[in-house]
């Protein structure tokens, strides 16, 4: 377990001991599937604007003639 006191500006539930949560903005870019902020959007060369797990379920969907 865990002994850290946490970031002092974290933010703290007096109800909820040893959990601190420190808010950040999502690293990457916005998949046009599924609206998730990911660092991997845009590494699929055939489906630039998704996720790579997006791009596979595109193939998918491609290869059944939907």
């Amino acid at each position: 377990m865990a002994t850290s006191e946490g970031p002092a500006d974290g933010f703290r539930l007096e109800d909820v001991p040893g959990i601190v949560v420190v808010p950040a903005l999502a690293e990457g870019n916005r998949c046009a599937r599924s609206w998730k902020v990911l660092p991997e959007v845009g590494s699929d060369p055939d489906f630039p604007d998704v996720s790579l797990r997006d791009a596979q379920a595109l193939r998918e969907r491609a290869a059944l003639g939907l």
